[in-house]
């Protein structure tokens, strides 16, 4: 997940500190609890809009 991540950051600027405090927790805890990969992206605005 973290190689992932890293790869990503090279490729566009970004903050790593920021991509990595929120996207890897995100999808370890994604990874936990079985939700497939493919759900993620909708996971993710479905949270974003309870905030």
């Amino acid at each position: 997940m973290a190689d992932n991540l890293t790869e990503r950051a090279t490729r566009t600027p970004t903050d790593i500190v920021a991509s990595l405090t929120y996207e890897l927790p995100a999808l370890v805890l994604f990874s936990i609890l079985g939700i497939p990969s493919d759900n993620i992206t909708d996971v993710k605005a479905g949270s974003a809009d309870r905030l």
